[in-house]
């Protein structure tokens, strides 16, 4: 049973849900849509490709190493103000992105946008979990799941077609549209009496030591992935000790209390592993379709689309199922298909037809899509109300960080020059771990149903302690 401190709505809003789900498109978005543009801005901007590569750095730092702090902070405060406050600081970030004079200044911008796109991503089953009731709840983060990742997948058509009929500015102030959108549907449908509150001094020194190790983690992998192996073994060090650091503190404390309240722990786990396999999709099928199988980038780009659309319309689905047979049965299937799927690619012979990848890809992309839904269900039901900003910052920061080692893993195994079948051992070790992980969350989400509600068998965490200011 949930925490007997979860108190539900008794109907779910679904407007405020479309915000939700606008809000995370604009900030999935702004992940791949500036990808297609680098050469561009780089020449209007007579920067190297090597300086135009951390407008993809910039914005996707703050969005793995302030998901921690951020989440605490939202527990402590207003869901709709900091959503409202979210969603302006995004709209304006981007417009000054647009007016940025030089690279320097456009980098830091960035920076600042990947901040409150973090922070919008923190919010996401904060917020929810305000207007979605309990019998809704499967199918609304599927619709959520359907919109959201919408933006990821779609930036790079949008970005390619802004830039051949605009400028390249009009990549940062398309998101002021979908802004205003979003503002109007969360003030007018998301009812919240919290207030906002600004951090307390420790608050700003725990988060910049979680941002800092988390920014040395991924830059000593990225080092380690381009061959500067010593600077990157430098920088992974320097995580370890920042973290090491961090875990001897009451905030550390406060995380890890969540983390121990089952299932959350093996969700967030096998929530990593299947945007792993994701991850590490997206990046092998192009080297795989290209250099061993001589398809054209086209060709590729057609085949691999079976996957994203595979996943978005079972996203959808899977949240019904969640809503009638319970979360753990779907999330179960979901990761199933999804190793199922990848293990198919292994049986194609020397030659992949079209057909018969764009089937397996879709097998693999379907069971990602049944997967998430009822996984975020799932942590709403079972994170306590208070401590929901830290359940969804842990649950994007598992998501985060598996679409980041995905590719990383896959680099380095590509640049080993591996066979077809060994670069497909990446995704199918993770999509198999996410599958074992998913049975132990079956076995503690069912062992948790049949308890009685009750103080004797319901797991209350300790309050958190303050991160802001009294008021």
């Amino acid at each position: 049973m949930p925490p007997p401190n979860f108190t539900p709505v008794d109907r779910t809003r679904w407007l405020a849900v479309i915000a939700i789900g606008l809000s995370i498109y604009m900030a999935t978005l702004d992940m791949t849509i500036v990808a297609t543009a680098l050469p561009t801005i780089g020449h209007d901007l007579n920067s190297t490709a090597t300086g135009t590569q951390w407008l993809l750095v910039a914005y996707n730092l703050p969005m793995i190493g302030l998901m921690i702090p951020l989440g605490r902070w939202v527990d402590v405060v207003g869901k709709r103000s900091s959503l409202l406050l979210a969603i302006v600081g995004f709209a304006v970030a981007s417009t000054a992105c647009g007016f940025a004079p030089n690279l320097g200044v456009l980098i830091a911008l960035r920076v600042v946008q990947g901040t409150f796109a973090a922070l919008i991503a923190v919010l996401v089953l904060a917020a929810a979990a305000l207007v979605i009731a309990p019998k809704d709840r499967g199918k609304a983060m599927g619709l959520i799941g359907v919109i959201g990742p919408l933006g990821s997948v779609s930036g790079p058509v949008f970005g390619s077609l802004i830039v051949s009929q605009l400028t390249w500015p009009w990549l940062f102030f398309v998101n002021v549209p979908i802004s205003a959108i979003a503002f109007a549907l969360v003030a007018a449908t998301v009812k919240d009496a919290g207030k906002l509150r600004a951090p307390a001094p420790a608050w700003l020194g725990a988060a910049a030591v979680v941002a800092g190790a988390f920014t040395l983690l991924l830059l000593g992998i990225d080092n380690l992935t381009s061959g500067s192996t010593v600077v990157g073994v430098v920088m992974l060090v320097g995580a370890v000790v920042l973290g090491a650091f961090w875990s001897r503190t009451s905030d550390a404390a406060n995380v890890t209390g969540v983390l121990r309240l089952p299932p959350l722990l093996s969700l967030d786990s096998s929530l990593l592993l299947v945007t792993m396999t994701g991850g590490s999709m997206f990046f092998l099928m192009p080297y795989i379709l290209e250099q061993h199988m001589g398809r054209t980038a086209g060709e590729v780009g057609s085949i691999m689309f079976a996957m994203p659309l595979a996943m978005g319309i079972v996203s959808f689905i899977g949240g019904q199922l969640a809503d009638k047979f319970g979360d753990w049965r779907a999330g179960l299937v979901g990761a199933c298909l999804a190793v199922l799927g990848v293990a198919l690619l292994f049986t194609q012979g020397e030659q992949w037809t079209t057909a018969g990848t764009m089937w397996r890809l879709a097998i693999v992309g379907a069971g990602m899509g049944l997967f998430v839904a009822p996984n975020q269900s799932a942590t709403m039901k079972f994170a306590p109300r208070e401590r929901m900003g830290t359940a969804s910052s842990l649950a994007g920061l598992a998501r985060n960080l598996g679409f980041t080692f995905g590719p990383a893993v896959g680099a380095v195994v590509v640049g080993a020059g591996r066979s077809v079948n060994a670069l497909l051992v990446v995704p199918l070790v993770a999509s198999a771990g996410a599958a074992l992980i998913a049975v132990v969350t079956a076995v503690q989400i069912r062992r948790l149903n049949r308890e009685p509600a009750g103080p004797a068998t319901a797991v209350v965490p300790q309050q958190p302690e303050p991160v802001g200011n009294p008021e």
